[in-house]
């Protein structure tokens, strides 16, 4: 997450990966992006006593509070 958050600040370039990832998600609607949030919490509540885990399941519920946070703020306006 931290790479991403980078390259959304333009501190870094963004990879052929990245922009990869970037073209399957925007193929999603948001019924599809909310299933893939409940999956990918489910998957990680399955690890809960692995400590590398639990950090990676803390970050990925601050990103779903912003997420939330950017639609309730902005409506889900892109500024592009």
């Amino acid at each position: 997450m931290p790479l991403l958050i980078a390259i959304g600040l333009k501190q870094r370039e963004s990879t052929a990966e990245i922009e990869e990832f970037r073209s399957a998600l925007r193929q999603f609607g948001p019924d599809e992006e909310q299933q893939i949030a409940k999956s990918t919490l489910e998957m990680l509540k399955q690890f809960d006593y692995d400590r590398a885990v639990a950090a990676a399941e803390k970050e990925f519920l601050r990103a779903q509070e912003i997420e939330a946070a950017f639609f309730r703020d902005f409506g889900g306006l892109d500024s592009t």
